[in-house]
């Protein structure tokens, strides 16, 4: 299984997967409402959404990290879809170890204005 991470690091460590909580960031509304994905990290199930999402808001990152969950990685993460957003994960995991398992960089083209 592959999954996305929008990352800020040109070669995405911990940081990168570090969640809103442990980087103590006010929480969303959705958050508020389910307060276990303060603990989870967004990714995306395809590079193309992962790739969309960073062109519209920069701000996030400028890279893709490509994740690459063997079935005996998955002992160490949690996965879970979200119901309301179209290839959108929640995915619980130890960030060290989810950077581990980076298997390819994408970086993120601005398209020109």
């Amino acid at each position: 299984m592959q999954l996305y991470r929008i990352a800020k690091h040109p070669e995405p460590d911990e940081l990168d997967f570090y969640s809103s909580n442990r980087l103590q960031e006010p929480p969303t509304p959705k958050e508020v409402l389910a307060p276990e994905l303060r603990d989870s990290i967004s990714m995306w199930g395809t590079a193309a959404s992962a790739l969309s999402r960073a062109r519209a808001n920069p701000r996030i990152g400028e890279y893709v990290a490509v994740v690459t969950l063997r079935p005996d990685d998955l002992w160490s993460v949690a996965v879970h879809t979200t119901p309301d957003t179209p290839d959108h994960y929640d995915v619980w995991g130890i960030p060290a170890r989810l950077a581990a398992l980076v298997s390819q960089v994408l970086p993120v083209r601005r398209r020109a204005v």
